[in-house]
């Protein structure tokens, strides 16, 4: 079993890498942003005749694709933390473990016992 700063650690990275896939999402939300201006743009070139019905079919075919990645990425970076955030609440309950070792030891109350509660709602 690790021990408490290994496990914080471990925690703290997790954290960290959380946040930099919810910098991704965010960056993806941009992106789809981008996209739907961009259909805009292209409507309206296709409306003054500036392109022709084929090339309007082919620009819309290469922004649905560029779509459905962008939704797949989101996908995958959701699943991953969620990944994540498991593996930190396995460390969480490690730290747990190792508190109540400790703490029973010493004949305090451990955490999630009767006694917390019954200290808490006091």
């Amino acid at each position: 079993m690790a021990n408490n700063k290994e496990i914080l650690k471990n925690i703290e990275k997790n954290c960290n890498i959380i946040v930099s896939k919810l910098e991704l999402l965010n960056m993806a939300e941009e992106e789809r942003d981008n996209l739907e201006n961009e259909l805009k743009k292209i409507k309206v070139k296709l409306d003054d005749d500036e392109i022709t019905k084929f090339s309007y079919a082919t620009m819309l075919e290469a922004n649905k694709k560029k779509e459905e990645e962008n939704i797949n990425g989101k996908k995958k970076t959701w699943d991953e933390i969620a990944s994540i955030v498991n593996s930190i609440s396995d460390k969480l309950n490690e730290l747990k473990v190792i508190y109540n070792k400790k703490t029973e030891a010493e004949g305090l109350p451990e955490i999630n016992s009767e006694e917390t509660k019954k200290e808490e709602t006091k």
